[in-house]
Parts: structure tokens; C-alpha cells; sequence
């Protein structure tokens, strides 16, 4: 699931960054950026579901004789990339709704 993740996120930098060499106003500007919503939505349902699926399937104990930093840092790490992914979520989402941003017709 983390690497659906990453290629999701992937996707929507990279759409993201396409952005720049369309003309400005153009229509493929417009269809570019709400292909960029689909990752995005993948994204926030995927970081929704991670919480509940880690409770279900939690990971294995480390054993005691790994440093206590050693057992610490995946789950710091973890929990960084996710409110990281949400807070993209949030401000992608803030961003197209306060811009104006309307499905084409």
C-alpha cells in the first residue's frame, strides 16, 4: 500500500509540475489540472485507510535488544509522511475551491 502511496504522489507532483509548459488559460491546462484531482483523491482515501487497515494487521515487535530510536523512527517517520500527505490534501482541496476552479463544461 506505501508504494501506491509514493507512485500516487509521484503522479500528482509530476502533473503538478506539468502545469508550467501548457499555455496559460489554455483547455489542456484545465483537463492537465483536474487529472492532477485523481491522484489526489486516490491519496486522501488511501491515507484514510491506512489507520484503520495498521489497526487490523499491526506490524511485529522489534526485538529488545534494538535501541529504542531504532524502534521509534519508522513510526515518527511514517506518521511525518501522512500528516504531510493530508495537509497536501487540504490545501490542494482549499486551493481549487477558493480559486475558482469548476469542472470544465
Amino acid at each position: 500500500m506505501y508504494w501506491i502511496i509514493t507512485l500516487l504522489a509521484l503522479a500528482a507532483l509530476g502533473l503538478g509540475w506539468s502545469l508550467d509548459y501548457f499555455a496559460e488559460g489554455s483547455r489542456s491546462v484545465e483537463i492537465a489540472s483536474l487529472l492532477r484531482i485523481v491522484p489526489g483523491v486516490g491519496l486522501a482515501t488511501l491515507v484514510a485507510i491506512v489507520p484503520i487497515w495498521r489497526r487490523c494487521a499491526p506490524t511485529p515487535d522489534f526485538s529488545s535488544d534494538r535501541p529504542q530510536w531504532l524502534q521509534i523512527s519508522p513510526w515518527v517517520s511514517a506518521s511525518l509522511v501522512f500528516i504531510l500527505l493530508v495537509v497536501s490534501a487540504v490545501t490542494g482541496y482549499l486551493g481549487r475551491a477558493f480559486s475558482g476552479g469548476a469542472a470544465p463544461e
